[in-house]
């Protein structure tokens, strides 16, 4: 008889412990994302060797992460006829708060027109990814 009491009674403590346990991890967590903004603007490396400044807006939370960057600009995407790639990446802060912030992909040879660009946000709290078409202005 007493073996029977013990094992419902053990049973509803280690169920209470486990109930415990998750709710807090339940209630901290943050959703990973990454948004870039459909304007870029074009700006000079150098005489000659254009880059573009792509903005993106994310939100993660555990620390610190990486948001990296990619933009191809197909010869039909560009108003001259030619193409370019360029890439980078920064540092992202993870406290659970919406930030944006503006990275310079060095590439050469971007032109007014359209160019597709990669977001991939790797954090603590997951990893997200954007892709878009975006507008690429002369400022």
């Amino acid at each position: 008889m007493r073996k029977s009491l013990v094992t419902p009674a053990v049973m509803v403590m280690l169920g209470t412990a486990a109930l415990l346990g998750a709710a807090p991890a339940v209630a901290g967590t943050t959703t990973t994302q990454v948004n870039i903004s459909p304007q870029a603007q074009m700006w000079a490396v150098v005489p000659g060797v254009t880059g573009i400044a792509v903005s993106v807006t994310f939100a993660c939370s555990g620390g610190t992460g990486t948001v990296s960057l990619t933009a191809t600009q197909t010869s039909a995407q560009s108003n001259s006829g030619s193409s370019a790639s360029g890439s980078g990446f920064v540092s992202a802060k993870c406290d659970g708060k919406s930030h944006k912030v503006t990275q310079f992909l060095n590439g050469f040879g971007f032109q007014q027109g359209t160019a597709t660009v990669s977001a991939t946000l790797t954090a603590p709290s997951g990893t997200a990814t954007d892709e878009k078409v975006v507008q690429v202005n002369h400022p």
